[in-house]
């Protein structure tokens, strides 16, 4: 099941499995985990969309880096 129980969570090592990527040095050498956000259906927006996507996002996602500073 690639969405959690409220379908707002993906669980991101179903959907892309590989060992030895940027994740696994960050957590080996500083015990932290990176953290992606997805903020539509679009992995990779078109560059012409970017200010919109972050414009729609951004009190959002401020709000997830203050609470995990």
């Amino acid at each position: 099941m690639l969405l959690g129980a409220h379908n707002r969570t993906l669980n991101g090592a179903k959907m892309n499995t590989h060992y030895g990527g940027i994740a696994d040095y960050a957590f080996d050498s500083t015990g932290t985990l990176p953290l992606t956000v997805y903020t539509g259906c679009c992995m990779k927006p078109e560059e012409a969309n970017l200010a919109e996507v972050w414009n729609s996002h951004r009190a959002s996602l401020i709000k997830v880096i203050e609470r995990v500073s």
